[in-house]
């Protein structure tokens, strides 16, 4: 393979299968595989250098999107600013909120929900 190997058919399955192979792993990789293969892929032109670079950025944006679902359930004092319309469900009232710069969703069970 010469140093500018054009990206062929396989070379786009190799690529997704990366894509799908990091969405998958979903891991933050090392630091030097974030910035080191994207620009190895930039500056020697390889399709498995770019291959590389695709499942390291793909698993660490995974790693971020998993890292923005942690659930924290507790009590909050303090306003909130109502980002849905607060629905009945089973009993309880439910709600997207934005509070302290974080989007969170509101439940009130039991007597609190009746008010």
């Amino acid at each position: 393979m010469s140093a500018s190997t054009p990206l062929t058919d396989r070379w786009a399955v190799a690529l997704a299968a990366s894509a799908a192979a990091g969405a998958w792993w979903s891991a933050p990789p090392p630091v030097w595989l974030l910035v080191g293969a994207p620009a190895a892929a930039l500056l020697c032109r390889r399709p498995a250098l770019v291959c590389l670079a695709c499942l390291g950025v793909v698993g660490a944006s995974g790693a971020r999107a998993e890292a923005g679902l942690r659930v924290a359930s507790g009590s909050w004092q303090g306003g909130v600013t109502l980002v849905t319309d607060p629905v009945a469900q089973f009993g309880s009232v439910r709600a997207e909120v934005r509070a302290g710069g974080h989007r969170l969703e509101l439940v009130a069970d039991g007597s609190v929900a009746d008010t």
